[in-house]
């Protein structure tokens, strides 16, 4: 007769949580995959739209500077927004949700923080711009 001792129960648990666990990830393999190509394909894209803007941004204004920080800003917009979009596409939503709140928390915060700083690179922006 077989005697069950709490170290063969944990042992059964164990391994029937792994056996779940592993199970749960092939099932959802395919959309991490797909995920990952949109990533992939994104970050191509926001460089390729940096680059146009760039260009565009350059015909409007001389300042290399200004272009440079404006077409990265577009870039990691872009870039940021594609995450979110591959984690929703690989069905991992609680996390695309906390990135996109933690975001707006800092956003909120670090709004309130760097006002005075943030107006006055704004009109800064805005006046180094010499529209044609």
């Amino acid at each position: 007769m077989t005697q069950f001792t709490p170290t063969t129960i944990f042992s059964n648990q164990f391994l029937t949580s792994i056996e779940e666990s592993y199970k749960n990830f092939v099932a959802q393999l395919p959309s991490i995959l797909l995920g990952i190509l949109v990533i992939a394909l994104g970050i191509f894209l926001s460089g390729k739209i940096a680059q146009l803007f760039s260009k565009t941004i350059r015909n409007k204004t001389e300042d290399p500077i200004m272009t440079n920080f404006l077409s990265k800003s577009i870039k990691i917009i872009l870039i940021i927004l594609v995450i979110l979009l591959g984690l929703k596409v690989a069905k991992l939503d609680g996390i695309s949700t906390a990135l996109a709140t933690a975001a707006g928390a800092s956003a909120v915060i670090i709004g309130f923080a760097f006002k005075d700083i943030g107006e006055n690179f704004l009109a800064g922006i805005i006046l180094s711009l010499e529209f044609k």
